[in-house]
């Protein structure tokens, strides 16, 4: 998912997981990180030397775990 602020050339990219064991949250952020990075998700948008958060998230039921790396 990517929310765009043209005006202000900011993005953020998320990416969502889910799990069935909340022991998992935080790898699946981390899992969800990494994915952003070798899919090169933020490529298109550092081209256009855009300022880019990046969103790692993860649900287990009525649980959520976010991480965010800049």
């Amino acid at each position: 998912i990517n929310f765009i602020q043209k005006s202000k050339r900011r993005v953020a990219i998320i990416e969502i997981k889910r799990t069935d064991d909340e022991s998992k949250l935080s790898a699946l952020c981390d899992k969800g990180l990494k994915q952003i990075d070798d899919e090169k998700y933020a490529y298109p948008f550092e081209k256009q030397k855009m300022s880019i958060i990046k969103i790692g998230m993860a649900f287990c039921g009525k649980e959520c775990m976010v991480k965010v790396k800049k």
